[in-house]
């Protein structure tokens, strides 16, 4: 399967400028669908 990233964006930036290496997620199931409502 494939993972995609919904929200957090402003986050993962932060991160990235501060450093870190790891970022804290959680990971959740969802259909293709869902993504297609993301994007639109």
């Amino acid at each position: 399967g494939q993972y995609y990233g919904f929200s957090g964006c402003h986050r993962y930036e932060a991160c990235q400028r501060l450093g870190h290496q790891t970022i804290r997620c959680k990971v959740r199931k969802a259909p293709k669908s869902v993504l297609r409502r993301h994007l639109a």
